[in-house]
């Protein structure tokens, strides 16, 4: 994930069936002009294949294994 946005952001990721969004599958900060992997923690069931992306501020999408992410200058989350 790319943080375009020029501010530093929260981002968590949940189960993608999580509409209640109450239990992050992981979460973390990242800093302005940075890049930061996510890696899904061990133990969960190996058909989850997406994960939900919710950028605080920003916006939420539905991405997966391998997918890069861009937090763009005009608060936008867009698969790169």
């Amino acid at each position: 994930m790319n943080n375009l946005l020029g501010r530093t952001v929260r981002v968590r990721l949940f189960a993608p069936d999580d509409a209640a969004r109450s239990v992050a599958l992981c979460e973390d900060t990242i800093v302005a002009g940075s890049q930061r992997a996510f890696t899904i923690p061990l133990g969960l069931p190996l058909a989850l294949t997406h994960v939900r992306v919710v950028v605080e501020g920003v916006g939420e999408l539905f991405a997966g294994y391998g997918d890069d992410l861009d937090i763009r200058p005009n608060d936008t989350l867009m698969l790169a």
